[in-house]
């Protein structure tokens, strides 16, 4: 099983609503679209919303996930296809560490990502209106 993603734009950043079950073996396919998501909108600040996902991932599985996503999105900054921008992703525990590792491993590599349990600490981070 895949998982499906809405975009739903907002005054001013972009709201990307992702549902299905995640495992390890989808790590190329939602960096994919998360990356398509940033190449046609260009939002300056994406929350990406987890919560309608569920499934969990070894601490071996969010470390590749993580460095694949900032090498796409880095390499997509370089090539002009998509802007600077900055990621709330919010989802569930066990999906989401409560250790935030993902985060760690992101910002170590110049990535503006936040991971949170609460929408409305995404929100409030992001600095933006809720929905």
């Amino acid at each position: 099983m895949s998982l499906t993603y809405k975009v739903e734009p907002q005054k001013s950043w972009l709201l990307a609503v992702f549902e299905g079950f995640y495992d390890s073996s989808l790590a190329e396919e939602f960096t994919d679209q998360v990356l398509e998501v940033c190449k046609k909108h260009k939002p300056a600040k994406l929350l990406i919303d987890m919560r309608g996902v569920e499934g969990e991932m070894s601490k071996w599985s969010r470390y590749g996930l993580t460095v694949t996503a900032a090498k796409k999105y880095f390499l997509g900054i370089l090539l002009g296809k998509v802007r600077k921008c900055r990621f709330a992703i919010v989802g569930n525990i066990p999906l989401i560490d409560p250790d935030k590792f993902e985060e760690v491993v992101a910002t170590d590599r110049g990535f503006d990502l936040k991971i949170f349990t609460n929408i409305k600490h995404a929100y409030v981070w992001l600095g933006v209106e809720p929905v």
